[in-house]
């Protein structure tokens, strides 16, 4: 059962979610997608990061955690998939993945290496998606496929069931920064440079907004 100061922390952090979700869905207004195949299929990925985005918001903000937190896999995934298709994908492979040919493309059976190809473009100045991933993909899988932690959960004794505070602030925290980085790279393939710079600053606001205070939500009662 949440304390009162665990409940207080799960409101403050769904407010700052609602508030940035829907300053994104303003930004969203802005870009239009060019017609061609990969901006399309990129542009699609990384719109359904941010519908999962508000998704994760809405279930949990109805007191259904399961289905928010089944939901966090795919939130990285969508991201992952619509950044690779944009930044690392050959034309080939962009067929590939429109025609889902998974012998062609690898990558449909082995997501690592969307995550691995991104690093690989970005010259490894950032392993910020491959140390996520490294860390908590059996996570987000074990609750996306109602695996044992999902299933342990489900019978707590008030509006919390048995899903911890630390889980579900990371889970807001996980949907709002993926949401962010899709909204940036929506705004690159749109070629809305003032979107992007926008963006690129409110990801900043939002990093500073919690920078000083105490971390809870960082997922490390996810490995226990």
């Amino acid at each position: 059962m949440w304390t009162i100061d665990e409940k207080a922390a799960v409101e403050m952090e769904l407010e700052r979610l609602f508030d940035l979700a829907k300053w994104l869905d303003d930004c969203g207004g802005a870009v239009q997608i060019p017609s061609n195949q990969r901006e399309v299929l990129a542009g699609g990925c990384l719109d359904q990061t941010l519908e999962h985005q508000r998704a994760i918001l809405l279930l949990t903000l109805s007191g259904l955690h399961g289905s928010a937190h089944a939901l966090g896999r795919s939130v990285f995934e969508s991201f992952t998939r619509g950044m690779w298709l944009y930044r690392c994908a050959s034309d080939d492979q962009v067929m590939a993945f429109a025609n889902e040919d998974h012998k062609s493309l690898p990558h449909l059976r082995d997501a690592s290496l969307f995550v691995r190809d991104i690093e690989r473009a970005l010259d490894h100045t950032s392993d910020v998606l491959g140390n996520f991933r490294d860390r908590y993909w059996k996570i987000l899988c074990a609750f996306a496929h109602t695996g044992a932690m999902q299933a342990g959960r489900r019978f707590g004794e008030d509006e919390s069931r048995g899903y911890l505070v630390d889980e579900v602030i990371f889970l807001l925290r996980e949907a709002a920064f993926l949401g962010l980085f899709a909204m940036l790279e929506i705004a690159w393939i749109g070629g809305q440079r003032d979107v992007a710079q926008a963006v690129a600053d409110r990801t900043s606001e939002y990093l500073a907004s919690f920078a000083h205070a105490e971390v809870r939500g960082t997922g490390e009662s996810h490995a226990e």
